[in-house]
């Protein structure tokens, strides 16, 4: 389920866009869990990939 209108804090947003641009660095679990129930980003394998709904909401901002 996607909820653009549902808040980010810094970090989670940090987090997102993370996983859009690709950085090897760990994303805390309640922040992927979080971003994963959002419909943010989706679980390939052992990695995260961002969704369309993911980049709508980077480009809205927090």
């Amino acid at each position: 389920m996607t909820r653009l209108n549902e808040f980010l804090n810094a970090a989670e947003f940090d987090a997102l866009e993370q996983v859009d641009e690709g950085r090897n660095r760990p994303i805390p679990k309640n922040f992927s869990d979080r971003l994963l129930e959002l419909g943010y980003i989706q679980q390939i394998t052992d990695d995260f990939a961002i969704t369309s709904a993911g980049q709508m909401r980077l480009a809205l901002g927090l």
